[in-house]
């Protein structure tokens, strides 16, 4: 999967998780029709994550030629990348500004951080249990930052809007991991929604417990109680328009599949001055 080996570069790089899933939106934002190599699909990627290395990272996290080509095992001139990023920009209108779901989830956890009360683990069973403040902060930041990665990688979620994506997993994460109080009018306050009101987040949470299994499904299934009939409201409820687009899309497609086409040329370079 070409969204995969974005990741497992970004994290040989030790790029921060926000430079990831801006890779990854870049890609899904291009949407490339053409039918590229492997080779050339390789490049495309590596734009992706220089032009997000390049406006996230300081300039010395910025990934190097040298280790790129070890890691694709083919060489790379300056010109031939050049004209990939130029070619990824224009496509782009140079909007590399991009909202993610880490995004919202990084503002979310910095404004959580700092309320009187954060909840706690009353559940000696639990792995969280016992923590102090910060060490149940940065526990709790892991665990939103790998679900975060799993659900950057599942297609199921494209149609949903980033907040919402990251409201559901804020939820998710505070229910397996048995915080107590599991919301609070506060949390309310700082994401701008209540998530037992929204059928948008109750989706998001029962795709998210799909990828974690059946078990996952029956712990978390019991919170959501609706106001408007004060039931359950089961994930075979939902109404067409709710239902999951699993179209395809170039992050979900795998590298080897594409036949030789053409690629970006520095003719984009020249006609971009």
């Amino acid at each position: 999967m070409v969204s995969e080996w974005i990741i497992d570069v970004c994290e040989y790089f030790n790029l921060h998780i926000s430079t990831v899933h801006a890779a990854i939106s870049y890609l899904d934002r291009l949407q490339p029709s053409e039918k590229f190599t492997r080779p050339q699909w390789q490049m495309l990627a590596i734009c992706c994550i220089l032009i997000a290395s390049k406006y996230n990272e300081c300039e010395e996290h910025v990934p190097d030629f040298s280790t790129l080509e070890e890691i694709t095992q083919q060489p790379m001139s300056n010109e031939t990348v050049l004209s990939f990023e130029l070619w990824a920009l224009k496509k782009m209108a140079w909007q590399i500004t991009t909202r993610t779901t880490i995004t919202f989830l990084t503002c979310y956890l910095m404004s959580a951080e700092g309320l009187e009360n954060i909840g706690e683990c009353l559940k000696p069973e639990a792995d969280c249990f016992g923590k102090s403040r910060a060490d149940l902060n940065a526990y709790l930041r892991k665990k939103i930052y790998s679900y975060s990665t799993k659900v950057l990688l599942d297609n199921q979620f494209k149609k949903y809007l980033c907040s919402d994506i990251a409201i559901a997993i804020l939820l998710y994460t505070r229910k397996v991991c048995d915080i107590t109080p599991l919301w609070t009018n506060e949390l309310t306050d700082i994401v701008q929604c209540d998530p037992f009101q929204s059928s948008k987040v109750e989706a998001i949470v029962y795709i998210i417990c799909g990828l974690e299994g059946i078990s996952a499904f029956e712990k978390l299934g019991s919170v959501f109680t609706f106001a408007k009939n004060n039931t359950f409201v089961s994930s075979e409820l939902l109404t067409d328009n709710d239902k999951i687009d699993t179209k395809s899309s170039p992050t979900s497609i795998a590298v080897s599949d594409f036949s030789e086409e053409i690629v970006p040329t520095l003719a984009d370079r020249e006609g971009m001055c």
